[in-house]
């Protein structure tokens, strides 16, 4: 058995990024991959049992790391709670905006089943608007009943935005406008 070597796990990831961001899922095959990283078919087998593994690892990959960029600028103490929210939102939006291949691999193809790691992603990407939702009760900033729901809304109408909504010619705007809605809604009226 070939030991793995993680240069060669980039170099394949990278190479099947750029085929499955030029092609159709069905039509990249593991051979293509393999050629174009200048490696063995049975290479690609070494890390990836299937065509499938190989699209979700990207799909986890890019995923997981738009959350920990995220993650990571929430930390940014000069951020109120409504710009933590602007900033999840805008997080979220480059991340389908500029790997358009992965989002269309995660609508189209689906993902690994709920017990997967891409789960617990998800549900951490979901639950990241809830902390600063609580945060912005506390100091006066929200009046909200219900902060740990706030996450699922924020992602779903990133994804309607994204999936029924024109093409996204102004990423500030959306972003902006998602905001908006999700901090002062649409009523004229104080309930």
């Amino acid at each position: 058995m070939r030991l793995r070597d993680e240069n060669k796990r980039k170099l394949i990831v990278q190479t099947a990024v750029k085929l499955f961001s030029e092609l159709p899922f069905h039509k990249v095959r593991l051979d293509d991959v393999a050629e174009a990283a200048g490696v063995g078919k049975g290479t690609v087998y070494i890390y990836f049992k299937n065509k499938e593994e190989l699209y979700y690892s990207l799909v986890y990959d890019g995923f997981s790391g738009m959350v920990d960029r995220v993650k990571l600028e929430l930390q940014r103490p000069d951020l109120s709670c409504s710009d933590k929210i602007r900033t999840i939102v805008a997080g979220v939006i480059e991340f389908c905006v500029r790997q358009p291949q992965i989002f269309d691999v995660m609508r189209n193809v689906g993902v690994p089943d709920a017990s997967s790691t891409w789960d617990a992603k998800r549900k951490e990407a979901a639950e990241l608007a809830t902390p600063v939702v609580i945060e912005g009760i506390k100091s006066g900033e929200f009046n909200e009943s219900r902060p740990e729901r706030i996450g699922l809304y924020l992602m779903a109408m990133v994804r309607a935005a994204m999936l029924y909504g024109p093409k996204i010619e102004d990423q500030a705007e959306l972003t902006d406008h998602i905001t908006g809605v999700l901090l002062r809604g649409i009523s004229r009226n104080e309930k």
